[in-house]
């Protein structure tokens, strides 16, 4: 198989052999200084806000995703340190956000929180500008230095030793549709991919931690030793990355219109090597669709690497769900499972413990079991859609202060979904809206939070405790015990363009 190695230290020069390509990983400038932007203002407040929660486990961040009305990332705290959801956001509440010089399209962060890039757009109206971003872990986005062009060339790297090396030119892309990161902090490397990648491949860049960032160099979609069964079969514009390893180590999908490709991603000395292993000509995104931005209808197993999700297939099932299994040495299938007509999938994560997943549709939210088996099925509602008995709708107030049922849904996520050892998702999190619904600030889309619980696929019913009632002291005044709400909203959110899935939950 092609193998494309990654190295984790800068002293090692850049340059192609045959088959093994060697970039930095370790985030380490020696004359490089976090520099925050000028013109980036962290957590500005514009209009009525609403932060109950300033420091929390539980935080969304939607990007602007092209926005007129705000360039940056929206934040929303919506579960405390006491793991109960935030209170006290009222209906009309804006919220809090990061603005950055250029608008956001994509967010990436590390598998512990640590590195942090955004894609921001270019002057040609493409995005290509990867900014560091540093704060992550608190919450607290700081966009740091300049960002990283890959639309542009690198400075000259310093040549390789030896007669045979050859400098490497780093692929052009004037529009990223997605990134993900490897790893964290030191050793974190970022990698995105664009449609228009020229040569095509995707483009790995370091020094995440100490920014700005830096080119590395690429990896191919053919190496010298493998050869797609289907031929090119381009363009290719999601990448997804496993937050855990198999016993070989992180996998990497790269998902183009009309096909999937798999890597197996080990160390290897001081490096990062990719193996580049399967590909399936039948996941793809779908040439006729909408094309995809952010997570590409990949779901990647928080509990076991071997196994991911993808919804649609190239030939353009926008319904169909379909289960990995034998990553990355193979692509292994199960039978596709395939929603009610006209629920088209927006987005989709799986619980902590690999047995369910949410599913974000046009009319509502499916829940999934069977992750962790061979054959995927549909759970029972907990709170029938209007629009379609098998599909969930949360009710919400919207910013005008009415009571709705959130039917379209651009984005789910689960709260517990990527931090690490964390045994329970607590909340079930969800952008979308209801139809009908326009706000005085043009930001119709809102996010909810409500309790979910991975082993039933459903949201739990809290059962009251007894509790003794203390005697009052003569005279002595008691303070009221302030109740969580049931569901956490956060009117005012951007909605992202078609086929954008870009909501970030940690």
């Amino acid at each position: 198989m092609a193998r494309h190695t990654l190295t984790r230290s800068r002293t090692f020069g850049i340059g192609l052999a045959i088959a093994a390509l060697t970039f930095a990983a370790c985030g380490h400038h020696s004359n490089s200084t976090p520099t925050a932007v000028p013109t980036a203002t962290p957590i500005s407040t514009a209009g009525p806000t609403s932060a109950p929660c300033v420091i929390s486990l539980g935080i969304a961040y939607e990007p602007d995703g092209g926005s007129a009305t705000f360039h940056g990332i929206q934040v929303s705290h919506f579960e405390g340190n006491d793991q109960t959801l935030c209170g006290g956001v009222g209906p009309t509440a804006t919220p809090m956000g990061v603005t950055f010089s250029n608008s956001v399209d994509v967010l990436a962060i590390g598998n512990q929180t640590i590195d942090a890039v955004a894609i921001e757009r270019n002057g040609a109206g493409g995005y290509s500008l990867v900014q560091d971003v540093f704060g992550a872990t608190a919450g607290i986005l700081v966009p740091a230095g300049t960002p990283y062009d890959v639309n542009a060339e690198p400075p000259t790297p310093v040549p390789t030793t030896g007669a045979t090396a050859t400098p490497l030119l780093a692929p052009l892309i004037p529009d990223v549709t997605s990134a993900s990161l490897i790893d964290d902090g030191a050793t974190g490397v970022a990698m995105v991919v664009g449609p228009a990648a020229n040569p095509p491949a995707l483009v790995a860049l370091t020094s995440l931690s100490n920014a700005p960032p830096s080119f590395g160099l690429s990896v191919p979609y053919t190496g010298a030793t493998y050869t797609h069964p289907t031929g090119p079969d381009l363009p290719r514009e999601i990448v997804r990355i496993s937050t855990i390893s198999t016993t070989s180590g992180p996998i990497a999908l790269v998902r183009g219109q009309t096909d999937l490709l798999v890597y197996g991603i080990t160390l290897v000395g001081s490096g990062y090597q990719f193996n580049e292993t399967a590909e399936d000509a039948t996941l793809g995104t779908g040439a006729s669709l909408v094309p995809l931005r952010g997570k590409g209808n990949i779901a990647l197993d928080p509990a076991d690497a071997s196994r991911a999700l993808i919804a649609g297939t190239t030939a353009g099932g926008s319904t169909t769900i379909t289960l990995l299994t034998g990553l990355p040495a193979t692509i292994g299938k199960s039978n596709p499972l395939t929603l009610p007509a006209g629920a088209t999938i927006r987005s989709m994560d799986i619980a902590s413990n690999g047995e369910r997943a949410v599913v974000g549709t046009d009319v509502g939210i499916f829940i999934i079991t069977g992750v962790n088996s061979s054959t995927l099925a549909l759970l029972p509602p907990f709170r029938a859609s209007p629009l379609n008995a098998e599909a969930n709708a949360i009710p919400y107030t919207d910013c005008n202060g009415g009571a709705q049922v959130m039917t379209t849904i651009y984005s789910v996520g689960l709260s517990a979904g990527s931090i690490p050892n964390l045994p329970l998702d607590n909340y079930l999190v969800a952008l979308g809206t209801a139809p009908g619904v326009s706000c005085p600030s043009g930001n119709n889309a809102s996010l909810v939070a409500i309790a979910f619980s991975p082993t039933t696929g459903s949201t739990p019913v809290p059962t009251a405790s007894p509790v003794p009632t203390a005697t009052p002291t003569p005279g002595a005044t008691t303070a009221p015990t302030p109740t969580a709400p049931a569901i956490f909203v956060q009117n005012n959110m951007i909605a992202p363009p078609a086929g954008s899935d870009l909501l970030i939950v940690r």
